[in-house]
């Protein structure tokens, strides 16, 4: 097990979403807005993930595997578990127990309210039923309605021109809100644009969405003596404040970060393989543009798409 199983397989699972809300040191993965799992992605060899565990469980586990297992750093320790990626923990029992925390924070999540549709269909049913049975109103009080109307029209003038101060006040914030939006959208659809350039041979697009673009390369390969059915080789994701460039060739070809990346570009990485992008402009296109050529080398010469 290592950061980039950890990752795919944990976004593999419904309703996963990521985020960095401890700083850009610090992966999270939630589902429904919680927490499951958390890992540092610029933390020296072996990496650690804490997940949440049953705790009669958790107490079995710490004794099976003393080293590997350990008391959630940080965290409600009656709950929580850090596991070391050590390989001393066999990797089917890793994603268990990833599976397990997700479900147990699954499972305390709110369930959806019922839907209040067949109510209005009886009140609409009894009162179909009982229209026949109306009978006509007399000509004069009808004439009463009328004139009672009217008069009410004329007296419903004056609360038009304070329905309309209304509606423009209650519009300016939802304008910034979409200039914001707008701004991280089209980071995100040039960013895209440079990396569609890469989705061939064996590189698909495993996610394309509004906010998220995830690139694999499926293929059998081994990776320091591990056999793996696919490789990650970019994402993009819209955060909350910053469009997140994943690109996993920072990850696997750390020493050669410097010969890959433009300094300026560097100091956009966060973590191990994350580039925080919140302006646009022409040089940075040009840098990503260089970087992704660079690392879809890398990826060829080892044979890994």
């Amino acid at each position: 097990m290592d950061l980039e199983i950890l990752r795919s397989y944990c976004l593999a699972k419904p309703g996963v979403t990521e985020d960095f809300p401890f700083g850009p040191d610090t992966l999270v993965f939630r589902v429904g807005g919680k927490i499951f799992a958390l890992t540092g992605v610029d933390e020296p060899a072996p990496q650690s993930v804490n997940l949440k565990c049953d705790p009669d469980r958790a107490i079995e586990l710490r004794e099976q595997y003393p080293t590997s297992i350990l008391p959630g750093y940080h965290m409600n320790k009656k709950h929580w578990n850090t596991c070391v990626m050590d390989g001393r923990v066999p990797e089917a029992l890793f994603r268990e127990l990833i599976t397990h925390s997700y479900e147990l924070v699954r499972a305390t999540l709110p369930k959806p309210k019922p839907t209040a549709m067949a109510t209005p269909k009886k009140t609409a049913a009894k009162t179909t039923a009982k229209k026949p049975a109306a009978k006509a109103a007399p000509a004069k009080p009808a004439a009463k309605k009328a004139a009672t109307a009217k008069a009410t029209t004329k007296g419903a003038a004056k609360p038009k021109a304070v329905a309309k101060k209304e509606t423009v006040s209650s519009s300016l914030p939802a304008k910034a809100a979409l200039k914001t939006g707008d701004e991280k959208k089209a980071i995100f659809d040039k960013v895209k644009a440079l990396m569609q350039v890469y989705e061939k041979g064996t590189i698909t697009a495993k996610a394309d969405y509004e906010s998220r673009y995830d690139l694999w390369s499926v293929k059998d390969t081994v990776i320091d003596g591990r056999k793996r059915s696919e490789l990650s080789f970019g994402a993009l994701i819209i955060q909350s404040s910053y469009v997140g460039f994943y690109f996993m060739p920072a990850y696997t070809h750390e020493a050669d970060q410097k010969k890959m990346f433009h300094p300026d570009l560097l100091k956009l990485l966060k973590g191990k393989a994350c580039f925080h992008l919140k302006k646009w402009n022409p040089e940075l296109g040009v840098m990503i543009k260089d970087a992704l050529v660079k690392g879809y080398a890398l990826y060829k010469q080892r044979g890994w798409v």
